[in-house]
C-alpha cells in the first residue's frame, strides 16, 4: 500500500570525514530495521555496517562533537521506537562502534521522527547542527521527510541534514532526497561499501545545495474519487498530472497545510490512500513537486462501524479474546494500555488474527483497549479492569462478538471484479452504519458481522448480485449471492455470455509434432485454478481460460525443464492458436548471479544445486546456494533472492532463513519456502505467480552430451543447441527429436 514498499532495507549509521573543530555539533541517525539481514555482495548489510562505521568513525578527530540516534532496534512494528544511544560530545567515536555492534534490527522505519528528534537534541533553533541519515529505505511511519526539511530549515539557526542512499532507485532517491536539497544539505547515491565510505567521508564538509524554485508556470492536474469514503478504508484515486518526481496525492483538512495520509503518483495510477481514523469533510490534493498544490477535490469521510468487543472485569496475567470489527488496513492493531497513559503496554496486530488473543498485565488496576489505524492514530476505545489474579469474576452476560463472514458472487466460471457492500436489516439491534469495499475484487471477501440479517450487493457494473443473509455465531457463514436481473443493467442477461466468460483457446509449441504436456498459470491476480492437459501429446493442446494473464508452460515428454515458456494475454476474439516458443537462457552476470534481459521469459538451471525455473522477463536472480545445518551438513534447502533488474531490492526469496511477518507473506512450494515484499505491483506480483508456478528442484549436476542415451549420438548432429554452461542438453534437443 501507497508509500510501503517491502526491501530488505539497509539503513547504516554514520562517521564524519575529518573537519575542524568548529565543525557543527552532529547527530548519526541509524536505522535498525530487520533488513539489516539482507546481503550485499553475499555479506549481511549489517557485518558492512559495523564495519564501515568502525572504519570512518575511527578518522574522527578527538574534539568533533558527534552522537548517535537509532531507530527500529528495540520492537517490531512500533513506530515511536527511537533512542538517543549516544548523546552528542567530542570523542564519541568508540562509543557510537560500540553501539552500533550492539543493535538488534527488527523494526520499522520513522526515520523522519528520528531526524527530527536529532535535530531537537542538538538545539537546532539555538545552534548550527547538522544530521547524517544513511539510508536504503523510504519512510514507513506515516510521516512526510519533504515537510520535514521545510520545518526544519524555517525554524533552524543554521541546520543541515545531509542523506546517503545506499542502492535506492532513481524513484526512491527523489522520495528522500528532498530531506537534504531542502536543508542545504547533500544528497549521495553510495551503490556498495565502497560508496559508502566515501560517501561518509564527504558528507559533512559538502557544500550546500541550493533550492531553485520553479520559474515555469504550474502545470494542471485534476483527481476523481467518490464524494464520500468511510473511516480507515483504502481509496482509488484517478488523477491526471505532470506524474514528475515527488508529486503527491494527499488527503488533509481544508486550508490546513497538514496532511494525514500521502502517496507519491508515480506508484502508479489510480493511486491508493488510506482514509482518516476521524469522521468530517477533508479534500484531496494534488501536490506538484510536494510542494505546491494544483488541484483539489472535496470528499466526506463518513462513520464506520469500529468495536472492540471483551469482558467488563478480567483476571491480571490471563488471556482474554478481543473481538473487533474495524477498518481491518495495514498494520491496524489493538493496544492496551493504563487509562490516560500516552503510551502502551503491548498490542497486537488484527489481520488474520479475530478475536485477537492478548494476556492482560499483571498489575490490577483500570485500563483501556485501544483499536489504532495504520499504528497512527487510535479511532476506538473501550475500558477494562484488572482484578487481581485470585478473585472471582461475576457472571456477567456478555454482548455478542463480531463472527466471521465469508461473501462470494454466484458467477460460475466468470472472474467479474466486484465491489461488495452490506447494510444491515432495519429493526435489529445493531448499529446503522453499512459496511462496504473500496475496492473491486474477483476473490471471494472476508469481514467481520454482528450477528443478525443483513441486505447484501456485490456491484460489478452491467452485473450485479444481491440477497439477504442472515449471520449466525457458530454458524459457518459462507454466503453465495446469486446474481439480481432486478439490481443488474444487464436485466436478464445473466453471468456467462458477457466479456468475463471463459475463452477458448488452442495452444502449440514451435515444435508442433513433439509430444509435450501442457500447464496454464493464471498470474494476473484472476481467481482461477492452474489447468493442465491430461497427458502427453503432439500438436494443439484446446482447452479454455478466462480472460486475463497467464503462464503457459510446455514440458516435452522426457524432459525436466520448461521445454516451451511464455506469457500469454487471455482475451474474447483472441487470435488462435497461440503459439509458445522455446525461452531464452538467462544471461551470467559477475558473482554466479542471472538476469533475463530479453523480450521472453528465460529459463534457468544451475547445476550446483538442481535448482530450476522461469526467470521473469526484466528479473535477475542471485547465485543460489545450499543451505546447511548448525552442524554443518546440508540440509537440502536452496536459498536465492530475486529482484527487478532496474533495481537492487530483494522483493521475492527462496528459503529465507531471516525472514518474519513484518516483510511480508510466505508460502510452500515444492522447492521449498517462497516470500515475498508485502506491498508489490501488479507486474511484481506477475513475476511472482511465475516464479511460485516454475520453480523446482531436480538432480544436481549438467547434463552432458556423452549421458545421452547412445541411440541419440548420431541423431543430433546438425542440431543447433546454444547450450549455456548448466543447460540439460536433453530438454534442448527432445523437441528436434520428436518431431523427427
Amino acid at each position: 500500500m501507497r508509500w510501503i514498499v517491502l526491501a530488505l532495507v539497509f539503513v547504516l549509521g554514520m562517521g564524519i570525514t575529518p573537519g575542524l573543530a568548529q565543525s557543527p555539533r552532529t547527530i548519526i541517525v541509524m536505522d535498525g530495521s530487520g533488513s539489516m539481514w539482507g546481503q550485499i555482495d553475499g555479506r549481511p548489510k549489517l557485518e558492512i555496517a559495523r564495519e564501515t562505521v568502525g572504519e570512518v568513525l575511527a578518522q574522527i578527530p578527538a574534539e568533533q562533537e558527534i552522537g548517535l540516534i537509532a531507530y527500529g532496534h528495540r520492537e517490531k512494528g512500533n513506530c515511536g521506537d527511537i533512542e538517543l544511544m549516544v548523546p552528542p560530545a567530542a570523542g564519541t567515536g568508540a562509543a557510537i562502534s560500540q553501539a552500533v555492534n550492539a543493535m538488534r534490527f527488527l523494526g520499522k522505519t520513522p526515520l523522519s521522527d528520528a531526524v527530527r528528534q536529532a535535530a531537537g537534541a542538538l538545539h537546532y533553533t539555538e545552534d548550527a547542527a547538522t544530521v547524517v541519515l544513511v539510508t536504503d529505505g523510504l519512510e514507513t511511519c506515516s510521516a512526510d521527510p519533504c515537510a520535514l526539511a521545510t520545518e526544519l530549515e524555517q525554524a533552524g539557526l543554521n541546520f543541515t541534514a545531509h542523506v546517503i542512499g545506499l542502492g535506492l532507485s532513481q524513484t526512491e532517491s527523489a522520495q528522500v532526497s528532498c530531506l537534504a536539497s531542502g536543508t542545504g544539505g547533500r544528497y549521495f547515491d553510495a551503490a556498495d561499501a565502497d560508496g559508502l565510505a566515501d560517501a561518509l567521508r564527504e558528507s559533512v564538509t559538502a557544500p550546500p545545495m541550493a533550492a531553485t524554485p520553479p520559474t515555469q508556470p504550474l502545470p494542471e492536474a485534476s483527481l476523481d474519487a467518490p464524494a464520500t469514503a468511510l473511516v480507515g478504508r483504502t481509496l482509488v484515486v484517478g488523477w491526471t498530472g505532470p506524474a514528475m518526481e515527488l508529486d503527491t496525492i494527499e488527503i488533509g483538512l481544508p486550508g490546513d497545510r497538514e496532511r494525514w495520509a500521502y502517496v507519491y503518483v508515480i506508484e502508479g495510477e489510480p493511486a491508493e490512500l488510506l482514509m482518516p481514523g476521524e469522521p468530517g469533510d477533508y479534500e484531496l490534493r494534488y501536490k506538484f513537486r510536494d510542494q505546491v498544490v494544483i488541484a483539489t477535490r472535496a470528499i466526506a469521510v463518513t462513520e464506520s462501524a469500529v468495536t472492540l468487543t471483551a469482558p467488563d472485569q478480567v483476571l491480571a496475567g490471563s488471556e482474554v479474546a478481543i473481538a473487533w470489527m474495524g477498518p481491518d488496513a495495514d498494520y491496524d492493531n489493538i493496544q492496551i494500555a493504563e487509562q490516560g497513559s500516552d503510551s502502551y503496554l503491548s498490542y497486537a496486530y488484527v489481520r488474520d488474527n479475530n478475536p485477537v488473543l492478548m494476556t492482560m498485565p499483571d498489575q490490577p488496576g483500570h485500563y483501556e483497549l485501544r483499536y489504532k489505524l495504520a499504528d497512527t492514530e487510535v479511532i476506538a476505545t473501550r475500558a477494562i479492569e484488572v482484578l487481581p489474579a485470585n478473585a472471582v469474576l461475576p457472571q456477567v452476560q456478555v454482548a455478542p462478538a463480531p463472527v466471521p463472514v465469508t461473501l462470494a458472487a454466484d458467477m460460475g466460471d466468470m472472474g467479474f471484479n466486484i465491489v461488495w457492500s452490506a447494510v444491515p436489516v432495519p429493526g435489529q439491534d445493531l448499529p446503522p452504519e453499512a459496511w462496504a469495499l473500496s475496492e473491486a475484487t474477483p476473490d471471494p471477501v472476508n469481514a467481520d458481522f454482528l450477528p443478525g440479517e443483513y441486505d447484501v450487493r456485490g456491484d460489478a457494473g452491467d452485473q450485479v448480485f444481491g440477497g439477504r443473509i442472515r449471520v449466525e455465531a457458530g454458524a459457518e457463514n459462507h454466503f453465495t449471492i446469486p446474481y439480481s436481473a432486478e439490481l443488474s443493467p444487464a436485466g436478464e442477461d445473466a453471468p456467462g455470455s458477457g466479456p468475463d466468460a471463459p475463452v477458448p483457446v488452442e495452444i502449440i509449441g514451435v515444435y508442433e509434432g513433439a509430444f509435450s504436456r501442457w500447464a496454464a498459470f493464471p498470474i494476473g491476480g484472476q481467481d482461477s485454478p492452474t489447468i493442465e492437459s491430461p497427458d502427453s501429446a503432439p500438436g494443439i493442446w484446446r482447452t479454455q481460460l478466462d480472460p486475463g494473464t497467464w503462464l503457459i508452460r510446455g514440458r516435452h515428454e522426457g524432459a525436466t525443464g520448461a521445454t516451451y515458456l511464455g506469457v500469454l494475454e487471455v482475451a474474447a476474439g483472441m487470435a488462435n492458436p497461440a503459439v509458445i516458443a522455446q525461452p531464452r537462457f538467462g544471461t551470467t552476470q559477475a558473482g554466479g548471479s542471472r538476469v533475463c534481459d530479453g523480450n521472453l521469459p528465460c529459463f534457468v538451471r544451475n547445476d550446483e544445486t538442481g535448482l530450476q525455473l522461469g526467470l521473469p522477463i526484466g528479473w535477475s536472480m542471485q547465485q543460489p546456494v545450499l543451505l546447511a545445518t548448525a552442524a554443518g551438513v546440508d540440509s537440502g534447502e536452496v536459498f536465492t533472492t530475486f529482484e527487478r533488474a532496474d533495481s537492487n531490492e530483494t522483493m521475492i526469496a527462496l528459503n529465507p532463513r531471516q525472514w518474519d511477518a513484518m516483510l511480508g507473506p510466505c508460502e510452500d512450494i515444492p522447492a521449498g519456502r517462497l516470500c515475498r515484499s508485502e506491498a508489490m505491483a501488479a507486474g511484481d506480483l506477475q513475476a511472482y505467480g511465475i516464479l511460485r508456478a516454475t520453480l523446482e528442484l531436480g538432480q544436481a549436476g549438467p547434463v552432458t552430451q556423452a549421458a545421452l542415451p547412445s541411440d541419440l549420438a548420431g541423431r543430433i548432429e546438425g542440431v543447433e543447441l546454444p547450450a549455456p554452461d548448466g543447460v540439460n542438453l536433453l530438454d534442448l534437443i527432445a523437441p528436434q527429436l520428436a518431431s523427427e
